[in-house]
């Protein structure tokens, strides 16, 4: 039967308007799928975080430990609450995490025991993750580790005359580790935990260089400490240099994590010219047993002198 152009527009709404009331009744009807369970921190997460992990003293310097406390949302149930803290497998910067995980007691939000992050020493500024997991919810939480190194190397007095010695002093940015002991699981993987009392030995072992003077090649900083001592001892002059010869400029160099650098000089320099450098070589006239006709070539007798020139040596007769 023939409708007007109304009457069409008003049965298309309608059926229209039937259809879209039919799919909002399905929708209904058909159960939700559950929120996926990220912690809070992980990019697009919806769930909020239901476990928190304080650390008391960051943050602190590479080397050092840090403690950290695990606190959850909502009371732990019935049987406790176990969370579990594992290193991200990126970072390569802790010695350890001891405990590995702690169990919050029944119906409480903490747990007295503390998270013991043991670090290594850094060159920069550099942050860490560790993971916390807990009711299937993992949570990534941050540790910044500051730079320790060495800040100076000192060397006084700084100008020591041929054979003498002058005492350096090695300082570092920050105190040296602390010795820490923790217990570790060493039972195999999948075994009932074995708990062994370790020690994470502290202390500093930093290196030295001297170029033209003679150094230890190690120096060691002793753990909560943030100097030491050593000595620079400078070369003597051959028998058969002339003596006041020119100064030579050692330099000290002291590494660990970042270098420092110190300079020594070596031979009195009295400020007048001088006509003899280290090169300079003295000879008794009995050292020579002859001379060839155009004075070219002086043939020298055998001896500790005349065995020590080479070439670029200044050869100087006594008397």
């Amino acid at each position: 039967m023939w409708r007007n152009k109304s009457e069409r527009c008003s049965s298309n709404i309608f059926r229209a308007a039937a259809a879209a009331g039919l799919a909002l009744s399905m929708a209904q009807a058909s159960p939700s799928a559950p929120p996926r369970r990220v912690g809070a921190g992980a990019a697009g997460g919806i769930t909020p975080s239901n476990v928190t992990l304080n650390w008391s003293n960051a943050p602190v310097v590479g080397g050092d430990v840090a403690y950290g406390q695990v606190l959850l949302a909502q009371p732990a149930p019935s049987g406790g609450g176990k969370v579990s803290i594992a290193a991200d497998p990126a970072d390569k910067l802790l010695v350890t995490l001891a405990p590995t995980s702690v169990t919050v007691p029944a119906g409480a939000t903490s747990t007295p025991l503390k998270i013991m992050a043991i670090t290594k020493p850094v060159s920069k500024t550099t942050v860490i993750t560790i993971l916390a997991t807990y009711d299937n919810v993992t949570t990534p939480f941050h540790l910044t580790l500051n730079p320790n190194g060495v800040s100076s190397v000192f060397v006084q007095p700084a100008t020591v005359s041929w054979g003498g010695s002058a005492s350096g002093t090695v300082t570092l940015q920050h105190a040296a580790p602390q010795d820490v002991t923790y217990e570790k699981n060493i039972a195999p993987k999948g075994k009932r935990p074995l708990m062994q009392t370790t020690v994470r030995k502290g202390g500093v072992s930093v290196t030295l260089t001297g170029g033209s003077v003679t150094v230890p090649k190690t120096v060691q900083v002793l753990p909560g400490q943030s100097t030491a001592k050593f000595t620079a001892t400078a070369p003597q002059q051959s028998s058969c240099s002339m003596g006041n010869g020119s100064p030579i400029t050692a330099t000290v160099t002291a590494t660990w994590e970042t270098s420092a650098h110190a300079s020594v000089t070596v031979g009195q320099n009295n400020g007048k010219p001088s006509r003899y450098t280290s090169n300079t070589m003295r000879l008794d006239p009995y050292a020579i047993v002859g001379v060839s006709h155009d004075a070219q070539v002086v043939v020298l007798k055998g001896s500790v002198c005349a065995n020590s020139l080479a070439a670029g040596d200044v050869m100087f007769i006594k008397k």
